[in-house]
């Protein structure tokens, strides 16, 4: 019997949505209805800067304008190139930001884009170190972040926002990227 549909809405604690999380990786979903792109953050609050606005654009400015649109309705994905979005706490749901990112890979996830909030911006580094070989890109919520995504150890696998991270999330659909040969 097939798993139940994921619901991101649906649960209402963290059990729940660590339950469902892990009920999504098992589902065998062709590739066209999974989001390529997850996006995290550790509170509702990081929302505005990670939306952006007109003059100072954030990740969803960055994602939209490569032609990736938001999946809010896992049973009506998107015809094109999509990504999701949660809020996940280092300090405060651990367990949720393990489930998100030891999932990822299974339920699709191609690259994970978290938000660094506060000085330690644990939530890029700890998740880059799960989702790995996954590619994590930390965006800085506040600029005593900076230093923390900036500050990674040599070979771990996060990055910070630049030019080429967008180029580099615009081929994802090119032959060899996943395999390393692009």
């Amino acid at each position: 019997m097939e798993p139940e549909p994921f619901r991101p809405d649906g649960g209402t604690t963290v059990a729940d949505l660590i339950d469902a999380l892990e009920r999504e990786a098992e589902r065998d979903r062709p590739p066209a209805e999974t989001p390529e792109i997850g996006v995290v953050m550790g509170s509702d609050s990081d929302l505005d800067v990670m939306m952006g606005t007109d003059d100072d654009p954030g990740a969803y400015h960055a994602l939209r304008a490569l032609g990736f649109e938001e999946l809010t309705d896992y049973d009506d994905p998107p015809a094109g190139r999509s990504f999701e979005t949660y809020v996940v706490s280092a300090h405060r749901t651990p367990d949720l930001m393990y489930a998100y990112a030891g999932t990822a890979a299974a339920r699709g996830l191609d690259v994970l884009i978290a938000g660094a909030g506060g000085k330690s911006a644990d939530l890029p580094n700890m998740t880059a170190s799960i989702v790995f070989p996954l590619p994590t890109v930390g965006v800085p919520v506040q600029e005593k972040s900076v230093d923390s995504v900036l500050g990674m150890p040599t070979g771990a696998p996060l990055t910070a926002v630049d030019a080429t991270v967008s180029e580099r999330l615009h081929r994802l659909g090119t032959p060899g990227f996943r395999d390393g040969r692009d």
